[in-house]
């Protein structure tokens, strides 16, 4: 199945309603005395609270579509759509496009390209549609496949029985894609851009769900997938098994710096699970952004430090309504998964299972350590900081560019680590967050700036300042 045809998968129960009213709109033009019916067919369709509403984000492209009157632009902004799906056609123009406004392939002696293109925002797409093939035939052109694109709803009935006539009069292999396909294509994560240039429609900023490149960017930005990922090959394995042999929903629970998002990225990185999307702690949800999870195929959707979300049902409910239902990934911080499971109880989602994270082995710790972006030679610094952190990867990570940087805290407890910076920090009336992530980029941004820790960093190297004696070159008698 194409990527289109799985796209509007997730439309189908929206399509049927919107097919019956663009039916009754059709019988309604050549009979005006069924016009009250048009107004009555999807209206009275109501949604319950916090149902996905699939046409919460596609209604107001479906009135801008049906507004358009600039056809240049049209053409230009279908021309752009075909490309984007893999059609390589030329537009024409002028008086020597003989009603196909693009062509694709090789130009033939008898009978011109084999693929033409029509573009219309004709009203009456039908009547369009059979005058642009006649003079395209009489023009002595002979394509052997017709892709008529219109703005205007055609219900599936009047398409199938188009095709089926021009078929047997012109020999024509006829696609009509009209309105639900453009609006299923505004709202693909690839072409959100359009929406803002051709209706002046802005998509959802910033995105919500990030896929796995976004999110690797943002986590690289944060200084969070610098160093290597070791020792955590039975927890991939196992993660996977409960969501996929199992069908659970995962709850990943560890404290701060254990490698929980970093576990759900290596993950989505092996390439042996569905696609994921990735839902950061931050922005609040609202309804029209489960457009950007796409419908009609499945994926695994990543809640990072779901418990710290107030949100957290009204994200639930609104995946819950995601045909088909999303695989979910949570994490959460030790005593707290009791609030991912409540929130998940009663759904149509699935179940949650429990996975807590262990500390990480002294042997993967040291292969970190001693690797890029670190390279720490001596076994006994690195073993300092394998015991100061505890096996808590985060920590290790400071403490290992502190010992890369050429600063020695041997004496420091884990506690102690972080003092320096905070006593800095309390004097700026600002704190060191607690997160050793987050602390890591403020630990960085602090050093440089403090004489407090430049006098601690020379502690920590174990040099003190000489003193004046010394410095002048005398002899300190008893």
């Amino acid at each position: 199945m194409s990527y289109d045809a799985r796209h509007l998968v997730g439309m189908v129960a929206l399509g049927v309603l919107e097919d019956l009213r663009q039916e009754t709109a059709s019988r309604a033009e050549r009979d005006p005395s069924l016009r009250p019916l048009v107004d009555l067919t999807l209206p009275s369709v109501h949604h319950p609270p916090c149902a996905y509403r699939s046409d919460m984000s596609y209604d107001a492209t479906r009135r801008r579509l049906d507004g358009l009157t600039d056809h240049v632009g049209f053409e230009r902004l279908v021309m752009i759509l075909l490309t984007r799906t893999g059609i390589n056609a030329r537009p024409l123009g002028g008086p020597g496009d003989r009603n196909r406004d693009a062509v694709a392939g090789l130009y033939r002696a008898a009978g011109g390209e084999p693929l033409a293109v029509t573009i219309s925002l004709a009203r009456r797409w039908e009547r369009k549609i059979r005058t642009d093939l006649k003079r395209i035939h009489d023009h002595g052109f002979r394509p052997e496949t017709v892709i008529s694109v219109t703005n205007r709803p055609a219900p599936a009935p009047a398409q199938a029985a188009l095709q089926a006539q021009v078929k047997k009069q012109y020999g024509v292999d006829l696609t009509i894609h009209e309105q639900r396909w453009l609006v299923t294509q505004f709202h693909r994560r690839d072409n959100l851009d359009l929406l803002g240039e051709y209706l002046n429609l802005l998509p959802p900023q910033p995105r919500f769900f990030l896929d796995l490149s976004e999110f690797e960017k943002l986590l690289e930005e944060r200084g969070l997938l610098t160093a290597p990922f070791a020792g955590r090959r039975e927890e991939l394995d196992e993660v996977e098994r409960l969501l996929t042999d199992q069908g659970r929903a995962v709850i990943i629970e560890a404290p701060g710096g254990f490698g929980k998002t970093r576990l759900a990225v290596e993950l989505a990185r092996s390439g042996r699970s569905i696609p994921w999307f990735f839902v950061d702690y931050g922005l609040a949800f609202q309804t029209n952004y489960l457009a950007e999870a796409e419908a009609g195929y499945p994926v695994t959707v990543l809640i990072d430090d779901a418990h710290r979300r107030t949100d957290l049902d009204q994200l639930l409910r609104a995946l819950e309504r995601r045909d088909p239902k999303p695989r979910l990934v949570c994490t959460v911080r030790p005593g707290h998964a009791a609030v991912v499971e409540t929130a998940l109880h009663g759904l149509a989602l699935p179940q949650p299972e429990r996975f807590r994270l262990d500390w990480l082995g002294r042997s993967a710790l040291n292969t970190i350590l001693s690797g890029p972006p670190f390279r720490i030679e001596h076994e006994g610094m690195r073993g300092w900081i394998i015991a100061v952190s505890k096996s808590n990867v985060g920590v290790a990570l400071i403490a290992g560019e502190l010992a890369a940087a050429g600063h020695y805290p041997s004496y420091l407890s884990q506690a102690k680590l972080f003092a320096p910076c905070e006593r800095s920090a309390a004097r700026g009336r600002s704190r060191l967050p607690s997160d050793p992530r987050a602390a890591r980029g403020a630990r960085r941004r602090w050093l440089p700036q403090s004489r407090r820790c430049q006098r601690c960093r020379r502690r920590n190297r174990g040099s003190r300042p000489r003193p004046s004696s010394v410095a002048a070159g005398t002899r300190r008698t008893r």
